[in-house]
């Protein structure tokens, strides 16, 4: 008699195939490379205990996972493995509900170190991470307007230009410029930009540049871990969970 296949415990879904099997091969026996990277196939099966992917699938799986009727819901618990540097990219995956992030080029412990993690419902930074996320940290964070204005900075706008596409007085744009230079702690628009790519700050929207639409919300939550040790509990004060 047969015996349908179960389910492993590590689903290894990256659009990367070299990476894809290299990831399943560190994982070992527990870890399968799904054979489609796409959302909608994902969500059609029960959730592994950690799904190791990158940040659009995860994002996508994240947002669309919802309890299905005569099903019991278990929570997708993700570890991202990212090739694209900048603070943005790591607050983003915190913010979407992803538990952990690594990048590509960390170490084969530290990828082990963020499985586990996840399997126990906790945050974890491979240090590559944290550095990229300690640098776009700012003393005195933007303000949504601020964060608006920088964007199209950062996409070549002047200040009347942004104040067309902003809809707001001229005088309220150099205001903003004026708090943007110090709080990035630079002197120039050119040095605000250069800044601003280095810290991940720098968002590519629509037209070049412009703000990006909100940031869409998980469908769930996971409930913060009782202890999520040193990594957890920042991640947690961080990111509000």
């Amino acid at each position: 008699m047969r015996h349908p296949p179960t389910e492993p415990e590590l689903l290894v879904a990256h659009p990367m195939p070299l990476l894809a099997n290299g990831l399943a091969a560190v994982l070992g026996p527990a870890a399968a490379v799904a054979a489609d990277c796409d959302a909608a196939a994902l969500l059609a099966r029960s959730a592994p205990e950690v799904l190791v992917t990158d940040m659009p699938l995860a994002t996508a799986v994240l947002t669309q996972a919802r309890p299905q009727p005569g099903r019991s819901f278990q929570p997708w618990r993700c570890v991202v493995v990212s090739t694209q540097a900048g603070s943005w990219a790591v607050h983003q995956a915190m913010q979407q509900g992803v538990l952990a992030m690594v990048q590509a080029s960390c170490s084969v412990v530290e990828l082990q170190r963020a499985v586990t993690a996840a399997r126990a419902g906790q945050h974890f930074l491979c240090a590559a991470s944290a550095a990229l996320l300690a640098e776009g940290a700012v003393d005195e964070p933007l303000t949504r307007r601020e964060t608006e204005v920088l964007h199209l900075l950062c996409a070549g706008l002047d200040n009347k230009s942004i104040a067309l596409r902003l809809t707001m007085a001229l005088g309220t744009v150099k205001t903003h410029v004026k708090a943007i230079l110090e709080k990035l702690d630079v002197s120039s628009r050119t040095q605000a930009v250069a800044a601003a790519h280095r810290r991940g700050l720098a968002l590519q929207g629509e037209a070049g540049g412009c703000p990006l639409t909100a940031v869409a919300t998980p469908a769930w939550r996971s409930a913060p871990p009782a202890n999520g040790g040193a990594e957890g509990g920042q991640l947690a004060r961080a990111f509000g969970a």
